[in-house]
C-alpha cells in the first residue's frame, strides 16, 4: 500500500513498519501548523473482512481531515481527527494533515501488475542470457567441427571464421598475405 499525494508524490507504507507523516516528512509544503510528526500509520491485515487496512493516530496538536470512500449518501463521508484519535484507512480513502492548506494523499494498494512485470522482465533477461549462450556454444562446436573434418594444423594465428575473425587455428597463409609487418604498431597507446 502507498500513499499518493495529488500532485503524484508517493510514500510507501510496509507491513510491520510505523510510518509518520508531517511537515517536511512527505509534505509538499512547509505548514507550521503541521507538526514534524503529525500522524503515525501502520499498515495491518483487517481479519474479520479480509483486507488490508492502514490504522493511524494523529500525534500533532492540530486536527487532521479523512475523507473516506463510499461511506456517506453521496460517496464520501469527511471526518476531523484531533490529537491523540485513532481510526483507519481502507483503499482509496483520502487523508490532509494540515486543515489550513488542505493537500490529500489517496491510499492505493501498488499494483501487483509492477511486482509481477519486474519478475517477468527478470526472467526474459535470464532466457536471453541462456540463449546466447547456447548460441554461442553451437557456433564454437560447429567451428570445432569444421577444423577437425579439414584437419587443419595449428599455426600461428588460428582458424579464420565465416565471420572473418581469427581463431586458434589460423596460418598466415589463410589470411592471404605473404608477409605481415608488426613495426608500425604501436604496442602501448597513450
Amino acid at each position: 500500500m502507498e500513499l499518493q499525494g495529488e500532485n503524484g508524490d508517493r510514500i510507501p507504507l510496509e507491513n510491520g513498519k510505523r510510518t509518520e507523516l508531517g511537515r517536511g516528512n512527505g509534505s509538499p509544503f512547509n505548514d507550521l501548523t503541521v507538526s514534524r510528526q503529525h500522524v503515525s500509520m501502520e499498515l495491518e491485515e483487517d481479519r474479520k473482512n479480509g483486507e488490508t487496512r492502514v490504522s493511524f493516530q494523529v500525534l500533532g496538536k492540530n486536527a487532521i481531515c479523512v475523507i473516506s470512500s463510499g461511506n456517506g449518501s453521496n460517496g464520501s463521508n469527511p471526518r476531523i481527527y484531533r490529537r491523540y484519535e485513532k481510526g483507519h484507512l481502507r483503499v482509496a480513502a483520502k487523508l490532509s494533515v494540515s486543515l489550513k492548506n488542505p493537500y490529500f494523499y489517496s491510499l492505493k494498494r501498488i499494483a501487483v501488475l509492477e511486482t509481477q512485470k519486474k519478475e517477468k522482465d527478470e526472467e526474459e533477461v535470464e532466457r536471453g542470457v541462456k540463449e546466447a549462450v547456447s548460441r554461442r556454444e553451437k557456433r564454437t562446436s560447429k567451428r570445432k567441427k569444421t577444423a577437425r573434418e579439414h584437419g587443419t594444423d595449428r599455426g600461428v594465428l588460428g582458424d579464420i571464421s565465416e565471420d572473418g575473425f581469427v581463431g586458434e587455428n589460423a596460418k598466415l597463409e589463410d589470411l592471404g598475405l605473404d608477409s605481415f609487418d608488426v613495426s608500425c604498431i604501436d604496442l602501448v597507446k597513450g
